[in-house]
């Protein structure tokens, strides 16, 4: 029979799966953005004959910037989810309603 242990750990694994292809997923967009990065300095030497000169270390300055706007957006992202219930259980930014201001002002004329 299917004991709680069993159930529980089928649990734990289904979720360690899903984190797994969320990892893989979130490490193939890093890879993109550190693609995009190293050959952007390239392209803008070749084809557009920005001044620059092409080395290694130029290459690599724009890999470090492109990963570290990576970081820096995803860290923002993970940030801002932990953040948004806090501040909506505070009360802030609560939207103000224009349309019963306006029927009240009709109604005050």
């Amino acid at each position: 029979m299917l004991d709680l242990a069993i159930i529980g750990l089928v649990f734990v694994a289904l979720i360690a799966i899903y984190l797994f292809f969320k990892a893989i997923e979130l490490l193939s967009k890093f890879l993109i953005v550190v693609a995009v990065s190293a050959v952007f300095p390239i392209i803008a030497v070749k084809i557009f004959n920005v001044g620059w000169n092409l080395s290694a270390d130029l290459v690599a300055s724009f890999v470090i910037l492109g990963a570290l706007g990576f970081v820096i957006y995803y860290g923002l992202a993970v940030l801002e989810l932990f953040l948004k219930p806090i501040i909506k259980s505070f009360g802030f930014f609560k939207k103000k309603k224009k349309g019963k201001d306006k029927v009240e002002k009709g109604k005050e004329n």
